[in-house]
């Protein structure tokens, strides 16, 4: 049986904060690998919002370059509709029926679940890793649990079971607060991105700037 962590959004373009929050993941779940999942269609986000899919897709490749254990998944791209996560989730329990799985988001995040298409049932596919982010941090977590899903059994300060057989763990991570609308925002004034998104990502973005003018802020 392995554990796998799943990662889905726009990534739009994917920044440095998205790919530490797969690492802290993954080491600190023991995740045998962690896929992230492409959004095609993102049901929150219009396609002018976003860079072409295949732009996306080749950044996100290559930011993972060389990291072992994590891979891009475009599992969802082959199905037609919105990218819902409940959908992505279940296909992934359809796939792997035996492995346990971790869906990857950020409190801020997680916070708006139950909001989402059928977002309390995300803890019926798969386990939550949470990772602190834009301020919203253990507290709101806690209280995004008991308001949710009020049968969860709080085992630690940081881990709650649901009756589901799965679990939720927030996750002693640094809060990376960098968002894609900020650095789309900065190239198109000129300014410089280093450190905020991988290198190789930052390297092939400068050529971009014709799609990133077309794309809303």
């Amino acid at each position: 049986m392995s554990r796998i962590g799943i990662f889905g959004g726009s990534f739009n373009p994917v920044h440095c904060g998205h790919v530490r929050m797969a690492v802290e993941s993954r080491e600190q779940l023991n995740l045998d690998r962690v896929d992230f999942v492409l959004s095609y269609n993102h049901p929150l986000k219009a396609h002018d919002d976003q860079l072409p899919f295949a732009t996306r897709w080749h950044l996100l490749q290559g930011a993972l370059s060389g990291m072992h254990g994590y891979q891009v998944s475009v599992l969802e791209r082959i199905f037609p509709g919105p990218s819902y996560t409940i959908k992505i989730l279940s296909l992934y329990r359809r796939r792997y029926p035996e492995d346990e799985l971790f869906f990857i988001l950020g409190a801020a995040d997680l916070v708006s679940v139950p909001t989402w298409q059928e977002g309390l049932r995300l803890i019926e596919y798969a386990g939550l890793a949470v990772v602190p982010r834009f301020g919203v941090g253990l507290q709101e977590t806690a209280d995004t649990v008991a308001q949710s899903w009020p049968d969860a059994v709080r085992k630690s300060s940081t881990v709650w079971d649901f009756s589901s057989g799965t679990s939720l763990h927030y996750l002693d991570a640094p809060i990376l607060d960098i968002s894609a609308t900020d650095i789309r925002r900065r190239l198109l004034q000129g300014k410089s991105v280093a450190s905020l998104v991988p290198f190789c990502v930052e390297r092939s973005l400068g050529p971009l700037l014709p799609l990133l003018r077309q794309v809303k802020s």
